[in-house]
């Protein structure tokens, strides 16, 4: 009678856990089915995911965080700017994004709104039609979020910067961490993007690091931005594809189309012209008339002195000085004493 009893037990025991334990809590997030990342390449976006921006990164648990340590200038130190990790998530409306990083000597406030300059967090986002873009244009900025709004309590007053930061609308709070501090914002997607399973943006993430004043280290997750140019070409962000949690097809990125911006024309050269100076107050009718000309010339030059109309009313030929130690400029000198003011 005892071992029926065990059996009984035993049987009641498997099926109690079959039908509980973690299986009704992965089902009801779907986390497990956000397919992983491509280092420097994709992030999945997974939605919808309810993410309240308070400074509170509880409502991240379990969601991917991808950590990154190469960049166009690396730190010797680990725990001063070495790497820097972030996670991405949205709902219909909004575009979330956590970011942190290791940053023993918090450098801030020192360079103005240079901000670029000192410890400070960024991400680029590309929505528009043209993921290949060289330049930037309607859908697309950078949002630099700096150190110095650390303990921030109005989220919607952070000192953003960046290629049309303003665009972006972009709020949150700036917070210590054990290590070194970090960020939550969100980003309005009404007006920008229809969030739907597979749709792909181009993103983004970068740091700033200063170890003791200007900034030392460049971190950045894009492998195709090699030299720090993603404020200026669009075209070297990695991508960001938004994934409906639950599904089991995973959106792949599109062919990438790397684009030079289009290179700013060089000023022709031009002759800086001669140089008269005359009396500025004035002269008097009978007295001597003289205008200085600055001219390497050692030869004599012809001058003609117009009125208003443009008509001749004296001409001649210039004196030549030659070097003047008070101005440093080689002078000729111009006498119209017979023209009567």
């Amino acid at each position: 009678m005892k071992n029926k009893w065990i059996t009984l037990i035993l049987i009641a025991s498997i099926f109690i856990s079959s039908c509980g334990g973690a299986t009704p809590t992965e089902s009801l997030t779907g986390y497990e089915s956000i397919p992983p990342a491509i280092p420097g390449e994709v992030v999945y976006i997974p939605f919808p995911v309810n993410i309240t921006v308070d400074g509170d990164l509880s409502d991240w648990a379990g969601l991917p965080s991808q950590t990154v340590d190469t960049g166009s200038m690396l730190s010797p130190d680990p725990a001063e700017n070495g790497s820097f990790s972030f996670s991405v998530a949205s709902d219909a409306e909004n575009f979330y994004i956590t970011m942190q990083m290791p940053d023993k000597n918090i450098v801030a406030g020192k360079h103005g709104t240079d901000f670029w300059n000192e410890d400070s967090m960024e991400f680029y986002i590309n929505a528009s039609d043209n993921l290949n873009a060289g330049e930037y244009g309607l859908k697309m900025f950078q949002v630099n979020i700096n150190a110095a709004d650390i303990g921030n309590t109005d989220p919607t007053t952070l000192t953003i910067t960046g290629v049309f930061s303003s665009d972006a609308k972009a709020t949150g709070f700036v917070f210590k961490t054990e290590e070194g501090w970090g960020f939550e914002a969100s980003v309005p997607l009404i007006d920008l993007v229809t969030v739907e399973h597979g749709k792909e943006i181009g993103f983004q993430s970068q740091i700033n690091g200063a170890t003791t004043l200007d900034r030392d280290v460049k971190l950045i997750w894009s492998k195709y931005d090699t030299a720090d140019t993603s404020w200026q070409n669009p075209s070297l962000f990695g991508r960001g594809i938004f994934f409906e949690l639950g599904r089991a097809d995973i959106p792949q990125a599109s062919p990438r189309v790397e684009v030079q911006p289009t290179a700013i024309p060089e000023k022709e050269a031009f002759m800086i012209p001669n140089v008269i100076s005359v009396n500025q107050i004035g002269y008097f009718i009978n007295a001597k008339k003289f205008a200085s000309l600055v001219s390497d010339s050692a030869s004599e030059l012809d001058w003609q002195l117009q009125n208003n109309n443009g008509e001749v009313v004296l001409s001649g030929k210039t004196i030549v000085k030659g070097f003047d130690a008070a101005s440093g400029d080689s002078i000729h000198l111009i006498d119209f004493s017979e023209f009567k003011t």
